[in-house]
């Protein structure tokens, strides 16, 4: 199996995830064996016949099921990527990383899903160390940009989020230059809504930016809504309408997305009560994977809620 390239979470969309494994078990028939010699030693006798036909049984049956079989590289990917726990995601990731078998980019992408499992624990120190990790590996690959600015604006460092953001925007931009796509993907979308947050809660005037930017991207396909709305060339009305549209998956998934940038558009504008809301709407919606949970439960923690 060979990883993808390009995008691997969005989001704590690709990031958008148990403990670390006991060592391996190879030698297990080893640990059983001295049991099993003491029972086969003890005298003749019907008390003992019943110990030693237990414990050769139990010898036979450690030596026909062999050792635990290690987890395939086609395994530790589909966990790395996919993985819903943060534990057993990060094992994954960190066996494919020590393996020495995978590519450089294998690598930037194995580094930055590991940084998505540290966001998802909170710990985003941690996470931001792996971002730096798989820029380190591929300066070119613009997702751990986007995943590493959700990190600082977590942690209130908001200046560092919005250079994160625009460099996000500005790889994401080059790298499909030279296809024939007059927009971009949903992703573009997001890191122009995250790059104009962080610009605002700086008080930076990124109005212009904002335009251009949101050049590339497409109202009638969610995210778009929320830009349009930072345009101010939607309502709130029609944002929450938008997010009631697809499946019911996509209802869910949109509808706590509404609630989290409705309440950042809200504190732009200064309402903190009714951002609050808005904010508590999408912890409580939002799956503790998405970036905008993250986003809401840092802001209701500086907004003292």
């Amino acid at each position: 199996m060979t990883a993808p390239a390009g995008r691997a979470m969005v989001r704590a969309h690709e990031r958008r995830r148990l403990a670390p494994l006991p060592a391996r078990l190879r030698g297990f028939s080893l640990v059983l064996a001295p049991t099993a010699v003491d029972y086969l030693s003890m005298p003749k006798g019907k008390a003992s016949i019943q110990p030693r036909i237990l414990a050769v049984a139990a010898v036979a049956a450690v030596l026909l099921a062999g050792p635990v079989a290690a987890r395939s590289r086609d395994e530790n990917w589909s966990q790395c990527k996919d993985a819903n726990d943060p534990d057993l995601k990060i094992n994954a990731c960190t066996e494919l990383i020590q393996s020495g078998q995978e590519t450089t980019t294998n690598l930037a992408i194995a580094f930055n899903s590991r940084g998505n499992a540290y966001t998802d624990k909170g710990q985003y120190d941690r996470a931001i160390q792996e971002y730096d990790q798989a820029i380190k590996l591929n300066s070119k690959y613009a997702t751990p940009y986007y995943n590493r600015g959700i990190a600082h604006y977590a942690l209130g460092q908001f200046e560092d989020a919005a250079a994160d953001f625009e460099q996000n925007l500005a790889l994401d931009s080059a790298n499909n230059a030279s296809t024939s796509w007059l927009k971009l993907d949903a992703a573009y979308a997001y890191s122009v809504i995250w790059r104009h947050l962080a610009c605002g809660i700086m008080d930076a005037d990124d109005g212009e930016e904002l335009k251009r930017n949101a050049a590339w991207v497409e109202y009638d396909k969610w995210p778009g809504p929320i830009v349009a709305l930072y345009l101010d060339q939607t309502t709130i009305e029609q944002v929450r309408a938008a997010a009631k549209q697809g499946s019911t998956e996509a209802r869910a998934n949109q509808n706590c997305e509404a609630a989290f940038y409705l309440g950042e558009y809200e504190l732009l504008r200064k309402s903190s009560s009714t951002a609050k809301t808005l904010l508590q709407e999408a912890v409580n919606t939002c799956p503790k994977s998405f970036v905008e949970y993250v986003g809401a439960v840092a802001e209701l923690e500086r907004l003292g809620h």
